[in-house]
């Protein structure tokens, strides 16, 4: 679907796609980004914006399967794919309240963090020896990093209380607080090394201007396809496996 995305965005100055994007496109970034090249810069943009809506639309329907599968594995069960795509959409809404809170969490973060950068650097030319542009740029970076992880383990066993015990959604986000305090250490390396291994990828999306400026203007598309490619096939079901695998292995020992 990411893909779909990425192809439907790219195609956005051309006929007849051009009818529907140009506008929204014209009227909040200007004329100039239905252009080419200029409308390889907006690309990422466009791109990660789409990935939180449908990360929270379908991908909490996605992950909610997921843990079904591997809760059927676990119990050296066969899988059921009707039994686990309707036990999917009984919990779809609060899996997708767990997910919607989870980016509008980090969103809010990163917005205060950003505010308070920006007020402080209007009285003072540096923090911690460190200038407005550094901080604004990769040191900001590594922040979005850190706030993801943080975000991501507060509700990291939120699905699998849905799924596997039936919890309601707010006790779902309570047991996951109560288990990540019990269970921190491993639920943290298993969610931040896969995003360490992403990092990389996360540097050229950053540097995506300057890769275009000293290769040609295509090579963001072949980034970001690259990028999709591991964040979605990899990245994000290593995470989703291995955190309710290890929420499965502690089970019983916090009934």
């Amino acid at each position: 679907m990411e893909l779909i995305v990425l192809g439907v965005f790219y195609f956005a100055p051309r006929m007849p796609l051009r009818l529907v994007l140009g506008p929204p496109i014209r009227t909040f970034w200007g004329e100039q980004f239905l252009h080419f090249p200029l409308n390889f810069l907006l690309l990422p943009k466009l791109v990660s914006n789409s990935k939180v809506v449908l990360a929270v639309a379908f991908g909490s329907f996605c992950t909610c399967m997921a843990v079904s599968f591997i809760y059927e594995l676990y119990q050296k069960k066969h899988l059921k794919f009707v039994q686990s795509a309707k036990l999917a959409l009984n919990k779809y809404i609060s899996a997708f309240c767990v997910v919607l809170l989870v980016y509008a969490l980090y969103f809010l973060i990163l917005k205060l963090f950003a505010f308070g950068l920006m007020k402080y650097f209007s009285l003072h030319r540096k923090l911690l020896f460190l200038s407005a542009g550094v901080w604004f740029g990769p040191v900001i970076s590594v922040i979005n990093i850190m706030v993801g992880v943080a975000t991501q383990l507060l509700f990291t066993f939120a699905i699998p209380l849905l799924v596997v015990e039936q919890k309601k959604l707010l006790r779902a986000i309570g047991g996951s607080l109560v288990l990540l305090k019990k269970l921190f250490i491993p639920a943290f390396l298993l969610t931040a090394i896969p995003v360490i291994a992403y990092l990389p990828l996360l540097v050229l999306d950053y540097k995506m201007a300057f890769i275009m400026d000293r290769t040609f203007p295509e090579i963001v598309l072949v980034l970001l396809t690259v990028s999709t490619i591991f964040a979605t096939l990899v990245l994000d079901p290593l995470i989703t496996c291995s955190t309710t695998i290890l929420y499965l292995m502690h089970r019983e020992s916090f009934k």
